[in-house]
């Protein structure tokens, strides 16, 4: 019977592990797809865009160029207008007059103005049209890098990767796995002899997960080449998953050996070495006496 029960608890631990691992990615997805984090990661990929170190255009296109040949024309419509229009590179951009203002302290503030009235668009943009699974269809990625043009920032349904409708599909997925978190962790304290040790062992398996989430980041930049900067945009909250992680970890073990600690001494007052000398001597005189009814 404890050999079956120790199996059983390797067995449902293994499986905790797993989800743990997976309820971890599922976190970090959906806190590093929130709003700012997009803009801001965006905003740097155009300005690499323009450095050539991203390949997602087949051919050279130099942004910060093709936007300051408009900051004259822009000058003078935003005398009278709180916001400038323009097409480029098969684009709508909206730019807001009040980003010529930092232009002196920020070079680029034009970019990132007209970078993040995109961003806005398309994060909060009604994907229903497709679902999660099929926007990213192989047609749809291909598609992405075969333009030449920025057009694909507004078409490209493979875009819901970095949408609103993206950080909602993680967050939801990472409460399912928290319910079965829940329950893994029930079945363990069932299965622990020791009851303390429960929650040693759920600590150290949140531990141990927590340090393959800190390594996720790395081995997806490893295989992600050219787009590694896309990686670093849905793994960008990983420190402060793997930060949670541990913490939790360490608490939950820290209170595991408390309370071995608490049980050890409780065990120890509620018995003194005379009491332990006369349930053993109790014990004697029971099997004396039914060896002699036997007899």
């Amino acid at each position: 019977m404890g050999f079956i029960r120790g199996g059983l608890l390797v067995f449902v631990s293994v499986i905790f592990l797993v989800v743990l691992l997976l309820s971890g990615i599922f976190l970090v997805l959906s806190l590093s797809l929130k709003y700012e984090n997009v803009e801001k990661s965006f905003i740097q990929i155009a300005k690499n865009m323009t450095q050539s170190k991203l390949s997602i255009l087949k051919e050279d296109f130099n942004l910060t160029k093709e936007i300051e040949e408009i900051r004259k024309p822009m000058e003078d419509y935003c005398q009278n207008n709180t916001e400038y229009n323009l097409s480029l590179e098969g684009q709508n951009f909206t730019l807001r007059c009040s980003a010529l203002e930092k232009l002196n302290e920020t070079p680029d503030a034009l970019i990132e103005e007209g970078v993040s009235s995109i961003v806005q668009f398309f994060y909060y943009k009604n994907y229903d049209n497709c679902g999660f699974w099929d926007c990213l269809s192989k047609e749809s990625l291909s598609n992405m890098g075969a333009n030449k043009d920025l057009s694909f920032i507004e078409n490209s349904p493979a875009l819901v990767l970095v949408s609103n409708t993206a950080r909602i599909y993680w967050q939801e997925k990472f409460y399912y796995f928290l319910a079965i978190i829940l329950i893994l962790i029930i079945l363990i304290f069932l299965l622990a002899e020791q009851k303390q040790n429960a929650l040693i062992i759920t600590g150290a398996l949140i531990i141990l997960s927590s340090l393959a989430i800190f390594k996720i980041e790395k081995i997806a930049e490893f295989f992600a080449g050219s787009y590694s900067l896309f990686v670093e945009l849905f793994f960008s909250k990983t420190g402060v998953v793997f930060k949670a992680f541990l913490i939790l970890g360490i608490l939950m073990v820290t209170a595991g050996i408390t309370l071995r600690f608490v049980y050890w001494d409780s065990l120890k007052k509620k018995f003194s070495k005379k009491d332990v000398e006369n349930i053993v001597k109790k014990e004697v005189d029971k099997k004396s006496s039914e060896k002699q009814m036997q007899k």
